[in-house]
């Protein structure tokens, strides 16, 4: 009990700061690209100057990642490591490259962070650090790019509670994530045009972790169902889908029969069948942790629906409040006469993001809104495939290229009518579900915070 609550003390202490220098740098920025007619050099340094006190709120959260102890995450002590200490003894990249560690999986830019590191000190704390500082900027840069559609702040904060522990373990594959999600974005915020950082984003994700190019073919397979104008488009698409790993395994598995034994066709092969793992989860443990992360999905997924149907501008909770004595005094108290929750929640005060937005920004946010619940729905529908059909937990792996997309997703939906009551229930779902998700249930191994000096 003592080490739960003060893990949940440092976990919530650190991302509360964070998320208030988040909200600060919020309020700071500038409202126009006035810097866009700069030179590159003097953009870059507005640009960083702009966002200083978002660095800091991401410098604390890389710092409480590289200060953790080898316990706090599963994957800590598996491959850091063996990675580093392969590296301390080569002088030369290139030579590393080809270490019997390092060459069977190709990812050069993660070897490229892994030897750098090498060359400062034999301890896995700064890569520690270095994989989270990788995974949290990317997601502030892609939350930066929509800035003009949702408040970044609370982007950051379903980062923090619902990808941040998660990123303890998979620590490879969520900065691939983070990349891909800066990627589209950049090209989402672009309104579609040829983007070279977009580009960018998109192969440093591939070369960070192999899967990444599983993550992007899916993404780009994906992508056109949010702009499909028939209706009966996404329910087939979304059935097809629901039986992609069935097929997908069929197909790997006459490949293995034939013979072909390409390495990196067998990993894939075995991230679906969980061929290292007890693939039986209706006896394994972790099957209360999958049924619990189905059910809290389901409700994160959903939320950018729910949101104006509760708060909305005919929304029902207000509605319910209204019918509150004390509620209707305090609106008297304020010299506010309003018939009824409904005329009330009309004239709610609007954030300052929809202030600014025109008829037409308004109308492309709701595009955006649509485009990216439909990624949502495609993970959560391969998730739940994964899990049902091959009985394994390991769907996650796949899905979670698809996860990231809740980011801006629920953060988008956080405009409108009354933002403040959207706000608080998005952090209030955010927090329960991190408590049983990652302490109760002890997702990803990091339910229970030590220092590395312990």
């Amino acid at each position: 009990m003592i080490d739960a609550l003060k893990s949940i003390t440092i976990y919530l202490g650190v991302f509360g700061l964070s998320f208030f220098l988040f909200r600060k740098n919020e309020q700071e920025l500038l409202s126009e690209n006035c810097n866009s007619k700069l030179p590159i050099y003097k953009r870059a340094v507005f640009t960083l100057w702009e966002n200083r006190w978002a660095v800091l709120g991401i410098f604390l959260l890389s710092i409480l990642a590289g200060l953790r102890a080898d316990s706090v995450g599963v994957d800590v002590t598996v491959y850091p490591d063996a990675f580093l200490r392969s590296a301390v003894g080569y002088k030369s990249f290139l030579d590393f490259l080809n270490d019997p560690v390092v060459q069977p999986i190709f990812e050069p830019l993660h070897a490229l962070v892994v030897w750098l590191c090498s060359r400062v000190t034999v301890e896995k704390g700064l890569l520690l650090f270095c994989y989270q500082l990788l995974t949290v900027t990317p997601v502030y840069c892609a939350l930066y790019q929509l800035r003009n559609h949702a408040p970044i702040s609370m982007g950051m904060a379903v980062y923090m509670l619902f990808f941040y522990n998660n990123s303890l373990n998979m620590m490879r594959q969520s900065v691939s994530c983070a990349f891909l999600l800066l990627a589209f974005s950049i090209f989402l915020a672009r309104q579609g045009k040829p983007s070279w950082e977009a580009v960018v984003s998109a192969v440093a994700a591939v070369l960070f972790h192999r899967s990444g190019i599983y993550g992007l073919i899916l993404l780009l397979c994906a992508s056109p169902l949010g702009l499909a104008r028939r209706r009966w488009v996404r329910p087939v698409a979304y059935l097809a889908i629901a039986f992609a790993p069935l097929l997908l395994v069929c197909a790997l598995q006459l490949f293995e029969a034939g013979g072909f034994n390409d390495p990196h066709i067998e990993y894939y092969y075995n991230v679906f069948i969980a061929k290292s793992v007890n693939a039986d989860w209706f006896i394994n443990p972790m099957k209360f942790s999958s049924i619990a992360y189905v059910v809290m999905y389901s409700w994160l997924i959903f939320l950018p629906k729910f949101l104006p149907v509760l708060l909305g501008k005919d929304g029902v909770l207000l509605g319910l409040f209204d019918s509150c004595a004390l509620f209707r005094r305090r609106s008297q108290y304020l010299g506010t006469h309003f018939a009824n929750g409904t005329h009330m929640a009309s004239q709610s005060r609007r954030s300052r993001y929809a202030e600014k937005l025109s008829s037409g920004v308004a109308d492309e946010t709701k595009r955006l809104s649509a485009y990216l619940h439909n990624l949502n729905v495609v993970g959560y529908i391969l998730y739940i495939a994964i899990l049902l059909a091959l009985q394994t937990v390991y769907g996650i792996r796949i899905s979670l290229y698809f996860d990231f997309f809740l980011i801006p997703s629920i953060c988008l939906a956080c405009n409108g009518d009354n933002v403040r009551y959207k706000k608080i229930l998005v952090l209030i779902s955010l927090v329960c579900i991190w408590l049983v998700w990652i302490i109760r249930l002890g997702w990803s191994g990091s339910q229970t915070y030590l220092f590395f000096f312990e």
